[in-house]
């Protein structure tokens, strides 16, 4: 008795389900139609579309169960593909690294002397002359003999800087730190704006690079005080096995256990392949990570800023530079950060000081490629 009650129900409620769906199906016609109609009098402007897709769409899934137009309008509505559809709202995944190119440049602060002051030049002085000094027997006698004379000199330091800007909303919204990557690429042009200056800058308003002074073949006993010696490479543009072994040997033995080769990286690649008569190549490679190869047993330090090959170029230079050169620097880099200026942009005013100066001219030597 029980179960014919509950199935009683259940077709009642079935058909009531059937009724109501009939029902539902006859209001969505009625609308159709109604949208379908020409607009008139008072209804034309409440009334926007002769026909609505979506609500067509809508019927067919109320009465089917087939939402395959609904899915086709809705890709149709919003899409990543196109910007203007919705692909500015699905963002991709931003790496926090940044690509930057290398640019060369020269390991002087790793082979120079590096002083650091707190004025505007660094004095120093220097004894270049030899003291007086005689034999003499027990009873003979003893005059005076000359006493050695002091130099003084100084390296003022020179101002460099550097005045890179952003926008404050570059700064404040930007998925990277702006501001510490200006400054690391600050610091990098600095970097290779005072390596080129340790080695060609004039001195005005710059440092003194070791290549502008004056030399000559003279040999350290004869040469004037203030010249660096230079020895011919025997043949012009080119670097010829010998005159390594020349320059390394112009060089004095007390230098020589600091001392350290500097080249651009193209003519280090020439003068690897070169052999001593018997076929050994001059060059070694390094037989540990990191440290530099090795040119006749001594260091060879890959310089950008030094000359290329040709004629009469100083593109080789061979000698004790923590002797022979000496970096002086005013404190570091000091950065004034300006959002005054130029709005919207804020100014990262950045300036380093610093000098440079050869201090012992004997304690280097360059290889000049020509014939004398």
């Amino acid at each position: 008795m029980e179960q014919a009650t509950i199935q009683q129900a259940v077709e009642h409620l079935t058909a009531e389900a059937m009724n109501f769906k009939d029902r539902y199906e006859q209001r969505i016609d009625l609308l159709e139609k109604a949208a379908a109609r020409p607009p008139s009098g008072a209804d034309f402007n409440n009334i926007h579309v002769l026909e609505n897709p979506q609500m067509k769409a809508f019927g067919k899934y109320l009465r089917s169960g087939d939402d395959g137009e609904l899915k086709s309008l809705q890709s149709k509505a919003m899409s990543v593909g196109s910007d203007p559809d919705g692909g500015y709202l699905v963002l991709p995944t931003q790496s926090s690294r940044m690509i930057e190119r290398l640019f060369d440049t020269s390991p002087m602060r790793a082979v120079a002397t590096v002083e650091t002051i707190s004025t505007d030049s660094l004095e120093m002085f220097n004894d270049v002359t030899e003291l007086e000094a005689s034999w003499t027997s027990e009873q003979g006698t003893r005059s005076n003999t000359s006493t050695s004379t002091l130099g003084k000199y100084n390296i003022p330091v020179h101002e460099v800087y550097a005045s890179p800007k952003a926008t404050q909303k570059l700064i404040d919204d930007s998925s990277i730190n702006i501001e510490s990557w200006l400054l690391g690429k600050v610091n990098k042009v600095f970097t290779r704006k005072e390596n080129d200056a340790f080695i060609n800058g004039n001195g005005v308003g710059k440092p003194r690079g070791f290549l502008t002074y004056t030399n000559s073949t003279g040999g350290d006993s004869t040469r004037t005080w203030g010249e660096i010696q230079y020895v011919p490479s025997g043949t012009s543009a080119v670097v010829e096995p010998d005159s390594l072994f020349d320059l390394m040997y112009a060089l004095k033995s007390e230098y020589r256990p600091g001392a350290s080769w500097l080249a651009p990286r193209a003519l280090i690649n020439s003068i690897r392949k070169k052999k001593t008569g018997t076929g050994d190549y001059i060059w070694q490679p390094a037989l540990t990570a990191g440290e530099p190869d090795r040119l006749l047993g001594f260091p060879l330090m890959y310089a950008e800023d030094m000359p290329a090959a040709g004629a009469s170029s100083l593109s080789v230079a061979f000698g004790n530079f923590r002797e022979a050169y000496t970096i002086v620097d005013r404190q570091g880099i000091r950065v004034l950060r300006d959002p005054f200026t130029d709005k919207p942009n804020v100014i990262f005013y950045s300036t380093k000081r610093v000098g440079g100066a050869v201090v012992n001219f004997d304690a280097i030597k360059l290889l000049k490629l020509s014939v004398s």
